[in-house]
């Protein structure tokens, strides 16, 4: 699956960000329940919102 870090593809793993940073997550589990913002993932992807000042 591929990793969104607030609305932006990212290179880091879903376990690299910290768990006090995590505001919301949000996962789709492929090209029909993705949403267009993401683009088109065959396997998915994980979006995960933070609580980080000026994200």
């Amino acid at each position: 699956m591929d990793i969104f870090l607030d609305g932006q593809r990212s290179s880091l793993k879903a376990d690299e960000i910290p768990l006090d940073w995590i505001a919301a997550i949000g996962i789709y589990l492929g090209p029909s329940t993705t949403p267009v913002a993401f683009g088109i993932s065959r396997c998915g992807v994980v979006a995960i919102w933070t609580k980080r000042p000026g994200s």
